[in-house]
């Protein structure tokens, strides 16, 4: 039985290897350069992302825990903390002069001020 190779000509064989080769090598090539573009874009993504993170970083260092104890009402941006003497034990007479009750308080704006803070200094849309 005669070898398939010896029904091609020895020319024609070395151009088809030839051509065979430089497709090889071309897709490697291809191949090759395309994950260094990627890597590229990868590297760049990542740089813009780490960015972004110290941006956001930077601006949330730009309050402190006082700002979450101001009066948006109150625009002189002094700080009024509550104290009552200290006692071992209270009556009721004394409970209920300095009883606030919390949902009469304005917590609830007060919470939705101090979210809204965090929100803008973490860079997240609120709702």
């Amino acid at each position: 039985m005669k070898s398939p190779l010896n029904l091609i000509d020895k020319k024609t064989l070395k151009i088809m290897l030839g051509v065979i080769l430089l497709l090889t090598l071309f897709s490697m090539l291809i191949i090759v350069f395309t994950g260094i573009l990627r890597n590229d874009k990868i590297k760049k993504l990542e740089e813009a992302r780490y960015i972004r993170e110290q941006q956001a970083l930077t601006s949330s260092l730009n309050f402190g825990i006082e700002d979450f104890y101001l009066d948006p009402e109150n625009s002189g941006g002094i700080i009024v903390y509550p104290s009552v003497e200290r006692r071992s034990r209270w009556e009721r007479e004394d409970v209920r002069k300095y009883w606030i009750d919390p949902s009469l308080a304005g917590l609830d704006k007060l919470k939705e001020e101090n979210d809204k803070r965090v929100f803008e200094a973490l860079g997240i849309d609120g709702k």
